[in-house]
């Protein structure tokens, strides 16, 4: 996230109440195209497009800054990493460069996968380059999901490589927004031989709540986010199991002090109910649900 791309910008975070970041998605791979990022609000959400370069930071980079923040901040600061491969050595070589810095855990961003969905065995690498990557690292690591990924497959897969937390929910990647009066002209300025971006906003909401509850209710540890617009989504995910909530666009839209105004409400929320540790709540709309998961038939309900 931009939120979270240098030092300063995570001090951002801290100053305005964050108990943790996680930052900026790194590489040690380049295509070599760092081009730059255009951007499009409209009724659907906040449109992105931009390259590979762009969005995520070269290592070496990403590094020099995870350090200062791990040395200077007084919250966790989680690294997150990306390769556009299945093969261990590449994930193993970037991630044990950021566990380097400090940092106390690795979001693995699996966003680009699109490119090896069709991979022979998929599911079977998956599991050996978790399985390794758990085994060959010091720190906690965190799958990140999308919707490329769903979540009944991935929890197997996950349980199988011994994986306990997972974050959600990426972006979804749709064709580049157009016009329909000027004959599917591009609505990103200069984007006219970009064939894709990626679009966040409200509606990611209703899937960030299936995808927790699936992880959630299989005994996943779950980081969730996407779409979140209110105090009371957070308090809602809360209540359907997450054990911590992150929060991205809303921030980038309205800046950083906002991020007071959800801690104020959650606080105000647990006034009223009498909390005093999120711990009473979490969780607790879980227990209102009969069986685990749509495994059920009895509970296919429509």
């Amino acid at each position: 996230s931009p939120l979270t791309e240098s030092f300063h910008a995570i001090l951002k975070c801290e100053e305005f109440g964050a108990g943790a970041v996680i930052a900026k998605s790194c590489s040690s791979t380049r295509i070599g195209d760092k081009g730059f990022r255009r951007c499009l609000f409209d009724k659907r959400g906040w449109w992105a497009a931009s390259t590979f370069d762009r969005e995520i930071q070269d290592v070496k980079e990403a590094a020099r800054y995870l350090r200062d923040s791990v040395s200077k901040c007084s919250i966790p600061v989680f690294a997150s990493v990306s390769e556009l491969t299945l093969a261990p050595e590449k994930w193993i070589s970037t991630c044990k460069a950021v566990q380097d810095t400090g940092v106390s855990g690795i979001q693995l961003d699996l966003f680009y996968f699109e490119s090896v969905l069709g991979e022979p065995d998929f599911s079977q690498k998956l599991v050996e380059l978790l399985s390794i990557l758990k085994c060959k690292l010091d720190i906690p690591i965190f799958p990140k999901l999308n919707i490329n990924l769903p979540t009944l497959l991935m929890s197997d897969l996950f349980k199988k490589a011994g994986i306990k937390y997972i974050s959600i929910l990426d972006s979804i990647s749709l064709p580049a927004p157009f016009s329909t009066t000027e004959e599917g002209k591009p609505t990103l300025r200069f984007a006219s031989s970009i064939s894709k971006a990626s679009l966040f906003g409200a509606w990611q909401y209703p899937l960030t709540q299936k995808y927790l509850y699936e992880l959630a209710s299989n005994g996943f540890i779950v980081c969730a986010g996407g779409g979140i617009q209110e105090p009371v989504n957070i308090i809602e995910l809360i209540l359907l199991g997450a054990n911590a909530v992150q929060l991205a666009t809303a921030i980038i839209l309205n800046g950083y002090h906002s991020i007071s105004k959800y801690i104020e409400g959650i606080e105000e929320f647990m006034s009223q109910h009498s909390f005093e540790r999120i711990s009473e709540f979490q969780g607790r709309a879980l227990s209102y649900y009969k069986g685990n998961t749509v495994y059920q038939l009895s509970t296919l309900l429509c």
